[in-house]
């Protein structure tokens, strides 16, 4: 008997099954035996796995006929990555995440971890630094982090007048030295 199973991607295939009557149970293990995985085969909307031994006849198949087959995507296994998160303090700590964390569980597991340093509530957390950047939003791997990168934790200070301009910090050459060239 030759069965037509259509997929979600509109994929007809035909499967073969041996036998004066062949069995639900009979399609589902020739399907797994052709490398394509399921989750439900349905039948006008009624799941077929609640009986393995039903016998595909009771369905009232006809040629023009398919039983519809929802594929199953097995999640893939996070990817885990190794970062080392250093502190200013000389303290480094080692940490396994799955690259799909994103950074504020990062932050929180560190903090139960103890690698971080505690907040004072007017300071407010440290931010994690990679590549001269402040990881806030997203996940390590939307931030480019990979297996043994380095996190940096920096103080943040808080305090202070209203900060120099910017002409302040340019060195100024007050005259001296000029003599030495002529």
């Amino acid at each position: 008997m030759q069965v037509k199973v259509k997929f979600l991607t509109d994929e007809v295939i035909p499967v073969e099954l041996e036998g004066d009557s062949p069995t639900v149970g009979d399609l589902q293990d020739a399907l797994e035996a052709m490398g394509r995985p399921y989750k439900n085969l349905l039948r006008f909307g009624k799941k077929l796995e609640e009986n393995r031994d039903q016998p595909l006849s009771a369905l009232n198949l006809t040629e023009e006929s398919s039983i519809f087959a929802l594929d199953r995507k097995e999640p893939e296994p996070p990817n885990v990555i190794k970062i080392i998160v250093k502190t200013m303090g000389g303290g480094s700590h080692e940490v396994e995440f799955a690259d799909t964390t994103q950074i504020p569980d990062v932050v929180n597991e560190l903090d139960r971890q103890g690698a971080l340093p505690p907040v004072n509530n007017q300071q407010g957390r440290s931010p994690l630094i990679f590549k001269k950047k402040a990881l806030r939003k997203g996940s390590l791997k939307d931030n480019g982090v990979k297996d043994g990168d380095e996190l940096m934790v920096i103080p943040r200070y808080r305090g202070g007048g209203p900060g120099k301009d910017e002409d302040e910090f340019e060195f100024e050459d007050e005259g001296e030295g000029e003599d030495e060239d002529k």
